[in-house]
């Protein structure tokens, strides 16, 4: 049983969200959080397996929050999936570089966000085409927008991860990519998740990469 605290300001949509934890087998709700404050103490009390948050709260960014347990040094946090508006919402892409380990699109069907939600605790890594074409907009972006943070230049993305992100872009599925690329699914996983941690590293200044 995977336990997920709920962060967000909307009662109504916190209230939708927390329903469909509750009726799908295999998770059950840690609690509800509508400010920082009150996020941060329940998960002193009891961590949970992922926190599910928004990124505007009545006290703050959640991406402070997000920080605190992703800061370089931190182990053995919560996982983390942020909430957005749609795929084009910038707070998507924005809780990536906090920290993010996925993300769950509000106002989807009760099956793509419990399917989202599933990936991330079995340590997948999810990425849509439209979230592929941003991150390579990223780091193709001339004069790298992101060293504004720390003055650091942006990682460079290998050409097996450019390539990788082209067939998420075009709409390929994991396993149509692994055959193409004659990778294992778990290996295309590997790549999403480093990729991820590279959109990280200029706001963190640390980077740690997993062996594919």
């Amino acid at each position: 049983m995977h336990s997920i605290l709920l962060l967000h300001g909307d009662p109504h949509a916190a209230g939708r969200l927390a329903d469909i934890v509750r009726s799908t087998s295999g998770l059950q709700l840690a609690g509800r959080a509508h400010s920082l404050a009150q996020a941060r103490t329940m998960i002193e009390q009891r961590t949970p397996d992922l926190v599910l948050a928004t990124l505007r709260l009545e006290d703050g960014w959640a991406t402070r929050l997000m920080d605190e347990i992703r800061g370089p040094g931190r182990k053995g946090g919560p996982l983390l999936v942020v909430l957005a508006d749609s795929f084009s919402d910038p707070n998507l892409m924005l809780g990536l570089r906090h920290g993010a380990d996925g993300y769950v699109v509000q106002g989807r069907a009760k099956e793509a966000i419990v399917s989202a939600l599933r990936l991330v605790l079995g340590g997948g890594a999810p990425m849509s085409p439209e979230i592929a074409c941003q991150v390579l907009a990223h780091f193709e972006a001339p004069g790298d927008a992101s060293a504004a943070y720390n003055n650091v230049a942006t990682l460079q993305l290998t050409p097996d991860e450019r390539l990788m992100l082209d067939h998420v872009s075009a709409g390929y599925l994991p396993h149509e990519i692994a055959r193409q690329l004659r990778l294992s699914e778990a290996q295309v996983t590997v790549r999403v998740r480093n990729v991820y941690r590279k959109l990280q590293y200029d706001l963190r200044g640390s980077l740690q990469l997993i062996d594919a």
